[in-house]
This record gives structure tokens, C-alpha cells and sequence, in this order.
């Protein structure tokens, strides 16, 4: 076992790292990597790979924050993205009643080619 630790040791003290056998099988590389990594100054920042709006809050889409109690809208619709248009306007209601009106509640009704959302509460 103690043969199998020093190879490994003397791989990693190849490739630059600092290690230390202390009679166990603890060869550990990573408490030694800070001591070889080269903190850089002056380096100007890249742009955020997630877009330039990213953070910014988007115009919203459905007018929950309008709606009062028995209030209602409907959302045309086809047969293809029928149960996804009705899933996304209950999650987002469930969603904006949360963040600003924890007492509203809603539901969604399919009415020929759309969907319609009733504030309930």
C-alpha cells in the first residue's frame, strides 16, 4: 500500500502540485493547489454569458395585477399548444400570488379555442 501512495505522490509532485504522505492514504492535491494558482490584477471584466437583460425584471404578460375578484381573461389557443398555454397561466398565477398577493387565488377554464383565467379569491 505504502508503494502505491508514493507513486501517486510522485504523480502529483510531477504535475506540480505539493504533497505530503503522513503514514495514511491522505494525498491530497487540492490543499496544495491554492499554493500554485496566480491571483491576476488589472484584468478587466468579461461580459455575463447570460445575456445582456439578464437580472433586469421583463414587461409582464398576463394582467394578474389588474384583476379583482371575479375578474377574467382568455388566452386563444389551438389544439398543439393548448395544455401547455393553460399550465403556463396557472403556474404564473400561483407564481405572481405568491410574490404579491398570497390571498389570491385563480383557476382556468377551457372555453372553445382558448383558455380563460378567473381570479376566484
Amino acid at each position: 500500500m505504502e508503494l502505491q501512495d508514493e507513486q501517486i505522490a510522485s504523480f502529483l509532485r510531477g504535475k506540480g502540485y505539493k504533497v505530503e504522505l503522513n503514514g495514511r492514504r491522505e494525498v491530497s492535491p487540492v490543499v496544495a493547489l491554492s499554493d500554485s494558482i496566480k491571483v491576476d490584477t488589472n484584468v478587466p471584466l468579461a461580459p455575463d454569458a447570460r445575456g445582456k437583460h439578464f437580472g433586469q425584471r421583463r414587461t409582464r404578460v398576463y394582467p394578474y395585477d389588474k384583476m379583482q375578484v371575479g375578474n377574467s381573461f382568455a388566452v386563444p389557443t389551438n389544439k398543439a399548444n393548448h395544455q401547455k398555454i393553460q399550465s403556463t397561466l396557472s403556474s404564473t398565477s400561483r407564481l405572481w400570488a405568491k410574490t404579491y398577493c398570497p390571498t389570491a387565488k385563480f383557476t382556468t377554464r377551457t372555453i372553445g379555442n382558448s383558455v380563460r383565467i378567473w381570479r376566484v379569491a
